[in-house]
Parts: structure tokens; sequence; C-alpha cells
């Protein structure tokens, strides 16, 4: 799961360069940037809130993908001959 986050992240990160290129130039991107790194610089950006944003980042990822194996897991094992096995999973019918 760790690797397909990083992967993720990979993705995401191409796409914004493609977008800062195609859209805002690099030019505004790099002043974008300067302006960040003062403003860390003289005390208005901190570790501590970075990591945290970071980790609640990761936290969020995690609890979805979390929550979409639990639901597949639900319709494959425990509910396969439920009755409400048809809102999780498509249901096999016999004709």
């Amino acid at each position: 799961m760790l690797i397909v986050f990083g992967v993720s992240c990979a993705a995401v990160a191409v796409s914004t360069a493609g977008a800062v290129l195609t859209i805002g130039g690099l030019s505004d991107f790099l002043e974008m940037v300067q302006m960040m790194s003062e403003s860390f610089v003289r005390g208005g950006l901190h570790w501590g809130d970075l990591v945290s944003l970071t980790f609640l980042m990761f936290l969020s990822w995690t609890l979805i993908i979390m929550t979409g194996f639990l639901a597949v897991i639900l319709a494959r094992t425990i509910l396969i001959r439920s009755r409400f096995a048809g809102l999780l999973a498509e249901k096999k019918l016999s004709v």
C-alpha cells in the first residue's frame, strides 16, 4: 500500500508540473515557491504543521483504501448468500 501511495504522489507531481507548464508558466510557479520559502523562514509556516498535514493526508488516503477493501471482503465472504449482497457486489442470477 505504501508503494501505491508513493506512485500516486509521483503521478500528482507529474500532473502538477504539467499544469504549471501549460497554464501558469514556470516563472509564476517559482515566484510562488519563493514566497512560500520566505514565509517559512520568517516563521509563517512551521515544520510541525507541514508534517501534521502530510500525515493527515496519508491517514485519510489509507482510510479510504481500507474502507474499499472492507466492502469487497464483506461482499465476497460474509454477505455472499445474503439478500443484502446486491448492495455491495454484483450478484449472479441463475436462469
